[in-house]
């Protein structure tokens, strides 16, 4: 079986076999092994938000809040373009905002203004739950 090669040079048939990977760790709650595999993808694969998005929920999984956060902060500010329209990070990140910030609120309003500056304007900014 070949390779998937985007013009970035990412190997992005690798990387989605490694989620697969991690996804079924997960299945059997294996969430190291899982978190290990979700890491594997984003190395293979840096700006790939779905590895992102995996590795950020195992580290909340191994009690990792604090990394799950900068996983996801990291994703949204790599590739603006392309991540800043995924809901479910924001979303995500916005959940970990809750469970860790000091201030959560404070957080998810600085979220929501910096989406509303750089993501497309069809981004349902009730992503943010705000």
């Amino acid at each position: 079986m070949g390779t998937s090669h985007d013009d970035d040079g990412y190997d992005y048939t690798r990387a989605q076999r490694a989620i697969d990977a991690g996804l079924l760790a997960f299945a059997t709650k294996e969430y190291a092994t899982g978190k290990k595999h979700f890491e594997d993808a984003l190395r293979v694969s840096p700006r790939d938000p779905d590895a992102a998005n995996n590795l950020a929920v195992a580290h909340a999984y191994v009690g990792d809040l604090a990394g799950g956060v900068k996983v996801l902060e990291r994703a949204m500010t790599t590739d603006v373009t392309a991540n800043a329209q995924k809901e479910s990070l924001a979303t995500n990140l916005c959940s970990m905002y809750e469970l860790l910030a000091p201030e959560p609120v404070v957080a998810k309003r600085a979220l929501a203004g910096w989406l509303g500056r750089v993501a497309p304007d069809d981004l349902d900014l009730t992503c943010t739950r705000l």
